[in-house]
Order: C-alpha cells, then sequence, then structure tokens
C-alpha cells in the first residue's frame, strides 16, 4: 500500500509539474506577443513577485517610466501574500491595505509608518472617508499626490471608482480589475448591491472595460494597457501621459484566460520579508 501510495504521489507530482510548465510556456507566448506588438507598453514587462498575476512587473514599469522611485498607495482587497503592493512596500513604498479580516494580521504588521491596515468592508457610503484616513497617513497635501490605488472587490467595483473620482481622489494610476467577458465597445456593469459577494465564480462582477473607459474619460484618465490574463487594466492621469504612448482601447484589451492565472512563483510566497520592515 505504502508502494502505491508512493508512485502515485510521484505521478501526481509529475501531472502537477507538467501543468504549470505548460502554463508556464503559454504564458511566455502571450507576453512575447505583447512585445513585438507593442515594446514600449508597460504590459511587455509583466512579472509576478506578490501579485497574482503579472501586475507587480507592470506596476513597476509604470512607475519607473514616471521617475516615481517609492509610490504611495492604496490598495482595496487584499490578499496578504498576493496583492499588487507588497512589492512596492519591499522597494521603499507606503500605503494602506483595505478589506475586511485583515485584524489577525494587525499584531504581526505592529504600528509603523509605511503600511496602514484598515479592516472594514467597502461600499460607497464609507470608501471616500477611508481615502481621507489614508490620506492622513501618508501625510499628503492633496489625492494628486498619490501615486497607486488598485481595486479589485468582485462586485460594486465601478460604482466605488465612480465615487471616489467624482470626489477628488485621483492616483496617477488605477489599477482595476475588469470583467472581460465583455469586449469594448459592450459597455457592461452589474447593478449596485452593498451586499453582493461574488461566491460562485459566475460572470456577474464588476463591469466591462470599455465601461471603466467611459467612466474614466472625464476625469482626463487614459487606458494603458491590461494584463494579458483579462484581469486588470491600467490607467493613467493626463498630466503624466507623456511618458506612454496610448493606444486605442481595441488593441488593448485582453480576453479573458483564467486558465493562466494564478502565475507561477516558484518558492511559496510569505509574510517574512515584510515582516522585516515593518
Amino acid at each position: 500500500m505504502r508502494l502505491v501510495q508512493k508512485t502515485l504521489g510521484v505521478a501526481l507530482g509529475d501531472v502537477a509539474a507538467a501543468s504549470v510548465a505548460y502554463r508556464s510556456s503559454v504564458i511566455d507566448k502571450h507576453l512575447q506577443e505583447v512585445r513585438e506588438r507593442m515594446p514600449e507598453n508597460p504590459a511587455a514587462s509583466g512579472l509576478s513577485v506578490y501579485s497574482q498575476n503579472e501586475e507587480d512587473g507592470i506596476i513597476s514599469g509604470i512607475f519607473k517610466s514616471m521617475a516615481v522611485m517609492a509610490p504611495k498607495f492604496m490598495e482595496f482587497g487584499v490578499h496578504i501574500t498576493e496583492n499588487n503592493s507588497l512589492n512596492i512596500l519591499l522597494n521603499g513604498g507606503r500605503g494602506a491595505w483595505i478589506d475586511k479580516g485583515l485584524t489577525p494580521f494587525k499584531k504581526t504588521a505592529r504600528e509603523n509608518d509605511k503600511l496602514l491596515l484598515v479592516d472594514r468592508y467597502i461600499d460607497i457610503n464609507n470608501i471616500y472617508t477611508i481615502c481621507e484616513e489614508v490620506k492622513a497617513f501618508l501625510a499628503i497635501d492633496s489625492f494628486l499626490d498619490l501615486d497607486l490605488v488598485s481595486l479589485d472587490l468582485d462586485g460594486n467595483d465601478y460604482y466605488l471608482i465612480e465615487e471616489v473620482v467624482s470626489k477628488g481622489v485621483r492616483p496617477k494610476v488605477f489599477c482595476l480589475e475588469y470583467n472581460a467577458k465583455f469586449p469594448p465597445p459592450q459597455k457592461t456593469k452589474i447593478t449596485y448591491n452593498a451586499a453582493h459577494r461574488w461566491l460562485n465564480n459566475d460572470d456577474y462582477y464588476g463591469c466591462s472595460l470599455q465601461a471603466y473607459v467611459d467612466l474614466l474619460a472625464p476625469f482626463r484618465y487614459h487606458l494603458l494597457c491590461c494584463n494579458i490574463t483579462g484581469s486588470n487594466c491600467f490607467f493613467v492621469r493626463e498630466d503624466v501621459v507623456g511618458a506612454f504612448n496610448i493606444r486605442p482601447v481595441t488593441e488593448l484589451y485582453q480576453p479573458p484566460r483564467p486558465f493562466l492565472s494564478p502565475f507561477p512563483k516558484g518558492a511559496s510566497p510569505s509574510i517574512k520579508y515584510l515582516k522585516s520592515i515593518l
């Protein structure tokens, strides 16, 4: 029996390794296509350190082009070992994580001047107040001094961004989850529901890429890129857009490729490096 179990374990391990290898090869293929088609675009520098997919590399590429060395951020929707800003923290940035369920991590984080933890459900009635809390923590005079807002809440995302941007929260960069099932020019969004929870992995969440493009255009934001998994889109504010080549939304759109997610990361991610700097 032990021999059978050992043999089965080895076989399953081989299958898992083959699956990762295949996924990695497909990822490389799509990234290479982006690099050949638009080599100057930050999507060509996709890389995962702690992000679910290649958001870490895209974000680093964007801020390198802007000469922003230590970005100030707020991220809504966070897992402590898989998010879009842990890599920023490890490279000198400061900011806030906002999500329900962060209180247990507060003991590890202790009080510090690098990372604010806000343990709260997020809706249109409290999100701007949370932004004000983060602004005070970062000691910035204006939301124009904020570098990044990342938001991925699998639900009312469109309405939350509409709420904050209309009240003056205007970071240099937005990183936003979009529903890639609906390609441009389709404008689709769910009906606002503060109690919404995405539980069944169905298609009823968030909004389409075009919906975000139309929402943010009046506030002078330009779509910069999408990641190859078709999960996140990146917008830049008009006053910093000169560092980039802006392309039409139809060229930048990426279709849904959930089979590529999450990106392989090598060794399992931990919070040990984060603990060492807090």
